[in-house]
């Protein structure tokens, strides 16, 4: 008789064997010393993310407004108005509330009131050489409604705020306006 040899049974891979992290301890800090807890206030301002995100598409949806039929026969109802820099740079309105300034897609500037949901747009025929003090301007104005502020009072300090999210410099990166690079995708 002839022995048939018993079947050879396939090797599982075995578990890999992964070298053991050399042990660390958490850094330390001296002795009577506590980290400081992290204010989210001051780093990401009193702003609401709402309001960020109007900001954020202010110069695409009021630009788009102030081209449109309905915003140039706005302009045209429209009464004028005096508009003065503050001491501390901000654009201020006839009864001195603070705005926001954009720079609309379609190259013209306009004045926000975010207090009241108001814009102003100034005369085109006046070119400057500087910053003037004063301008003359055609408003107020009501916004669209998707560019509309919440109703809360906003500050000095949160309409600058505003103004650095409505006006991103070049090369910045800022994560509360994906629509602007959305169109460039594409």
């Amino acid at each position: 008789m002839t022995r048939i040899p018993p079947p050879v049974r396939p090797q599982l891979p075995s578990k890999p064997v992964l070298p053991k992290p050399p042990h660390t301890l958490p850094p330390r800090l001296p002795p009577g010393i506590k980290p400081s807890p992290i204010d989210w206030k001051k780093l990401l301002g009193t702003v609401s993310l709402q309001d960020r995100l109007v900001a954020g598409r202010l110069h695409q949806t009021l630009g788009q407004h102030v081209n449109s039929l309905a915003g140039k026969l706005a302009e045209l109802r429209a009464g004028n108005a005096t508009l003065k820099r503050g001491a501390d740079g901000v654009m201020r309105g006839p009864e001195g509330q603070p705005l926001v300034t954009v720079k609309l897609d379609g190259g013209r500037t306009a004045y926000v009131d975010p207090n009241t949901n108001q814009y102003y747009l100034p005369n085109d025929s006046i070119r400057y050489c500087r910053m003037p003090d004063s301008i003359q301007a055609k408003g107020p104005m009501t916004l669209p409604k998707d560019a509309q502020f919440s109703n809360s009072y906003f500050t000095v300090a949160e309409v600058k705020d505003l103004n650095r999210i409505a006006n991103p410099r070049i090369g910045r990166i800022v994560l509360d306006q994906p629509s602007r690079f959305e169109d460039a995708k594409k």
